[in-house]
């Protein structure tokens, strides 16, 4: 957990252009282990960088310390970084990721609504800490489509799920495999079964 301690300005660029990343975010070891664990979602917000790609922290131990950075659009890779003894300045540059794409539909061809996606690394146990920061979530919108970025090369279980008002889960899942930037579509039937 992080304790008071020294502040670190971060700058956080895209490592093919160059230029700023905003709404990035820096987070320690828990609060990341908290959101690629959990649902994707976070009570509390994370502090993310303004235009310039700037954010500070000021929660860092003084000694070495490992940090999180990812892009809150999430259509950078997540990347761990550590900060050295001392420093009060670190430029961290992220690459884009591989995305997954496509379509949720019902067993008459009409667009699924308000479902979650989730892309999870296969391989690689989630108590694993290389697994940190290599899955991904969305949600469905209201036409159907869904769209997860950021996500690391490697065969991934892509799984989307239809909630119904009952409380009863709609579920389906397919694998891909992913090269690095590369971008695969993947479209789902749900048929009222999970598979």
């Amino acid at each position: 957990m992080l304790t008071a301690g020294r502040s670190v300005v971060f700058t956080v660029l895209d490592a093919l252009s160059g230029q700023p990343i905003s709404g990035a975010e820096v987070v320690g070891p828990s609060a990341f282990d908290d959101w690629t664990r959990g649902s994707g979602r976070r009570e509390k917000p994370q502090p993310a960088t303004g235009a310039d790609g700037k954010l500070t922290l000021s929660m860092l131990d003084e000694g070495l310390t490992a940090v999180w950075v990812h892009s809150g659009a999430r259509q950078h890779l997540t990347q761990q970084v550590s900060v050295p003894a001392g420093q009060r300045e670190l430029t961290v540059r992220l690459e884009k990721g591989a995305r997954v794409f496509g379509t949720v539909v019902d067993s008459a061809g009409k667009p699924v609504a308000d479902g979650e996606v989730e892309a999870r690394p296969l391989g690689l146990s989630p108590a694993d800490p290389a697994a940190m920061g290599r899955g991904g979530f969305g949600q469905v919108k209201p036409d159907g489509t869904f769209d997860v970025q950021g996500l690391h090369q490697g065969r991934y279980q892509v799984s989307v799920t239809e909630r119904s008002l009952e409380g009863s889960a709609n579920r389906q899942s397919q694998t891909v495999e992913l090269a690095a930037q590369n971008e695969a579509r993947l479209d789902f039937k749900l048929t009222g079964g999970s598979t």
